[in-house]
C-alpha cells in the first residue's frame, strides 16, 4: 500500500489498518524468534482471541461511527409536545 493511499484513508479506515498491522506483529515476531523446526508449533500456540476481537470490531466500528455522526446531527433533546388532555365522561364509578 502506498503512502498516498494511506493519506487518503478515513480515520476509521486508518484505525482498522493499524489494528490489522498490530495483529500481524504477534505471529510475525513469534515466527521470527522460534527455533528451527518449531515455527509451526509456536505459531499454532498463539491465542486466537486477538483475531476474534479484530473480526468482531471490524463491522462494529463503522456502525458505531455512523451512529455517532447521526447523533451529532440530531436535534438536542428537549420536551416532547403533548396533546391536550381528552375530556372525560362522568358517571359509572365503582364498577
Amino acid at each position: 500500500m502506498n503512502a498516498a493511499r494511506l493519506d487518503a484513508m478515513t480515520p476509521l479506515q486508518r484505525t482498522i489498518v493499524e489494528r490489522a498491522l498490530a495483529l500481524a506483529e504477534g505471529p510475525e515476531a513469534t515466527a521470527g524468534s522460534a527455533p528451527a523446526g518449531r515455527v509451526i508449533d509456536r505459531c499454532e500456540s498463539l491465542p486466537p482471541s486477538d483475531g476474534r476481537e479484530f473480526l468482531r470490531r471490524a463491522p462494529e466500528d463503522p456502525l458505531r461511527a455512523r451512529v455517532d455522526s447521526l447523533e451529532k446531527k440530531a436535534h438536542p433533546a428537549g420536551p416532547a409536545p403533548v396533546a391536550p388532555p381528552a375530556a372525560t365522561r362522568g358517571g359509572r364509578r365503582g364498577r
